[in-house]
């Protein structure tokens, strides 16, 4: 039997120039440890030439001398971390298929050793216990997570957590599963694991609940947190309570964090902002976003936050400490009325050139040209953004960073979405009058037009097929933030009127309008200054830009460029509508599918 005290020791005396100075008190003590240390390395020794196949006497060993290794209050760490290195190797070298060693040798790894080490031990760990295996697949996880592979760190974690529902690895399968689409599976996952230990822990579950779970989810996983007591992060309560609906109980939540605002972070701000609308208490509100403003100083997020306020308050519009956030957003709505000029003047000015030089163009649509361009372009900018600002707040905010949403947030983010298209739509009629019924039809080339919208609709449906077949569909549809918030939109709208309105929307609406301003107004406005092959490329280039998703620029910058040779080739804007009708609809069904 190892005992782990240090043996009596008579007491010597402490000279008093030692005594007055405690560096050399403290190497004293030092050196008594260690002396304690060296003893009961001595003890395990002579046990361990007891019992030589023993595995888990040199694995506690091993975790004895662990314990000093990083410890800043001895001077003989260094000392001790050779001792563990030896112990390690002594570890595995006389039991190499001993479960228990190797998962604590792999422990000891990172990064890309860690999961190197961990698959060859895979095969092996078949003939594991559960717990074995799971801490295996753990190791894997934080392995995958340290080289930035998410999804391997998730599909790990995963498989961890469900062979041991007590693995620590649980908040990294939940954000695995809702990011590939599965928040039911995070849910009754989150439902079915015990409240962790660690009250710290806990939180962290709750925290990623609030942000990526549904309402309902994350309240019922904080009322399981708030039982065990102890530790509350009142921020998180306010939001979840907020979310679910439950006003009182969030304002009750941010009475215990008080009313100084000086370190708080912008989510704390919307979070005060939320509430104070949610309980009309207008002062409250214009009191978040005063030391928001202070704080960050102007900002987009700020400035949405203050156009919710406007939509709850309108009367704050006039608010003498608000008038930095007014005169704001009025620069930005000047701002995107003119910015369109930024296209307009030098293709103007390149088209007094080519008339110089002889060179005649022609126009795409007679009765589109640069000061239509311009109101049309403008109008899209201004009315995809003064709506979401009036009409957005918390429910934007969470749309923009691919949060689960409440019913009522769908419900916002879907209004939000058909007002612009209502209010851009209702804005461009005059200027879609100038159409004729050829501009809108075509008159020529309608077979290849056919053809080619035939084959990229093809193209794209065997892509999601096969990413349907490989069972990587969910993934695929949410590559991207941006695909992750037309997803969440497709799935709003069919949670409002179901799957016909979302493609009525998705599929026939937004291609329409869209097709109105890129091909219509753009490239009809630049085809009357410039080459046409120069103004495709440009309205392609800003339909791409627009579409703010970098990861598939080039998707959107080859459709634009197929939409605007379409309108084109058939002298209308129905084959360009019908392409990009086409690409919506495949894409609204993959993400049902993949749902």
């Amino acid at each position: 039997m190892i005992c782990l005290c240090a043996p009596a020791m008579a007491q010597t005396p402490i000279p008093p120039d030692v005594l007055r100075t405690s560096e050399q008190a403290a190497a004293l003590v030092s050196a008594g440890q260690q002396e304690a240390y060296h003893n009961v390395m001595a003890a395990y020794a002579r046990e361990e030439k007891a019992r030589p196949n023993d595995a888990g006497l040199v694995l506690a060993r091993c975790h004895f001398i662990q314990t000093f290794t990083y410890s800043e209050e001895i001077d003989w760490t260094d000392a001790a971390q050779d001792d563990f290195q030896a112990c390690k190797k002594d570890l595995q070298a006389r039991f190499p298929d001993d479960a228990e060693a190797n998962l604590f040798i792999a422990e000891q790894m990172g990064g890309k050793e860690a999961i190197a080490f961990a698959r060859t031990l895979l095969p092996a760990s078949a003939h594991w216990t559960l717990q074995q295996r799971a801490k295996l697949h753990g190791i894997l996880a934080r392995g995958y997570t340290v080289t930035k592979q998410t999804d391997f760190a998730g599909q790990e974690a995963l498989a961890s957590v469900q062979m041991d529902p007590a693995s620590d690895q649980l908040v990294t399968a939940l954000r695995y599963l809702a990011s590939v689409g599965r928040t039911g599976e995070a849910e009754a996952l989150l439902t079915k694991t015990p409240v962790d230990a660690s009250i710290w822990k806990e939180w962290s579950r709750v925290s990623f609940a609030a942000d990526s779970l549904s309402p309902s989810a994350a309240l019922a996983e904080l009322e399981r947190a708030t039982k065990k007591g102890e530790f509350t992060n009142w921020w998180v309560a306010a939001r979840i309570y907020l979310r679910a609906g439950k006003t009182a109980e969030a304002a009750k939540a941010l009475t215990h964090v008080g009313g100084c605002t000086c370190s708080e972070t912008i989510q704390q701000y919307q979070t005060r902002l939320d509430v104070a609308v949610a309980t009309s208490d207008g002062k409250a509100a214009s009191t978040a976003l005063q030391a928001w403003l202070t704080k960050t100083g102007m900002s987009m997020p700020l400035l949405f936050a203050y156009g919710s306020l406007l939509r709850h308050d309108p009367a704050q519009l006039f608010s003498p400490a608000l008038v930095h956030l007014a005169l704001g957003m009025l620069v930005l709505m000047l701002v995107l009325m003119y910015a369109p000029s930024l296209i307009a003047f030098p293709t103007y000015y390149r088209g007094i050139v080519r008339a110089r030089l002889n060179k005649p163009t022609a126009p795409l649509f007679s009765g589109i040209g640069l000061r239509r361009m311009w109101i049309g372009l403008a109008i899209f900018l201004v009315a995809s953004t003064v709506v979401p600002f009036l009409g957005g707040g918390s429910p934007l905010q969470s749309w923009m960073t691919s949060k689960v949403l409440s019913s009522d947030e769908q419900a916002a983010i879907v209004a939000i979405q058909l007002a612009t298209l209502l209010v851009g739509g209702a804005l461009m009629a005059p200027i879609a009058r100038h159409l004729s019924r050829r501009d809108w039809l075509g008159d020529r080339g309608m077979i290849t037009a056919l053809v080619v919208v035939a084959l990229w609709a093809l193209v794209k449906a065997w892509g999601v097929w096969a990413a349907w077949h490989s069972g990587h569909l969910s993934a695929a549809v949410r590559s991207s933030l941006h695909d992750r918030m037309i997803a969440t939109l497709a799935l709003a709208f069919v949670h409002m009127g179901g799957p016909a309105f979302a493609l009525l929307v998705i599929a026939v609406a937004v291609p329409v309008y869209e097709e109105l301003i890129f091909r219509g107004c753009v490239l009809g406005g630049l085809t009357r200054h410039i080459s046409f092959g120069w103004a495709n490329v440009c309205q392609a280039l800003l339909f791409a830009v627009l579409h703010n998703d970098t990861p598939h620029f080039v998707f959107y910058f080859l459709l634009g460029l197929l939409g605007g040779w379409l309108a084109r080739r058939t002298r209308g804007l129905a084959a360009p509508i019908a392409l990009h009708a086409a690409n919506n609809a495949i894409a609204c069904a993959a993400i049902l599918l993949g749902g």
